[in-house]
């Protein structure tokens, strides 16, 4: 009753891809990607609530092509969706993770990137 609020957040974290696709199907709300995936994935945190909408667009038209389409460097860096030294990389993490799994994140969670050490955090609520 009296005292410090405890956190009570359950922290998944996770360094592998097969780590944070199980952790988002599972909807964590909090979660911490560490390591060389963490490295990757640290353009996502960059990104606008605007660029967010349109890479979803991107990826969500893409994903309704039978066969599946083809995420280029300039279908990313039309617009300003993200800058090109950043393009190569987004494809990437979207090749490695997969089209589902990127969306979960933009449209499930909060990206943000811890500066001191290499981490990304994923909070639920985006």
């Amino acid at each position: 009753m009296f005292g410090k609020k405890k956190n009570n957040i359950n922290k998944v974290v996770v360094s592998s891809k097969e780590e944070l696709k199980t952790a988002i199907k599972r909807k964590e709300p909090y979660i911490e990607v560490q390591g060389d995936l963490a490295k990757k994935m640290k353009w996502m945190g960059k990104l606008s609530s605007v660029k967010i909408a349109a890479i979803i667009a991107l990826l969500t038209s893409l994903a309704a092509v039978p066969g599946g389409g083809v995420l280029t460097v300039s279908a990313l860096t039309a617009g300003g969706v993200v800058e090109a030294a950043e393009a190569n990389v987004a494809i990437y993490v979207i090749s490695i993770l997969g089209i589902a799994t990127i969306i979960g994140i933009f449209r499930g969670y909060n990206v943000e990137v811890e500066t001191g050490k290499v981490s990304l955090r994923l909070k639920a609520g985006a």
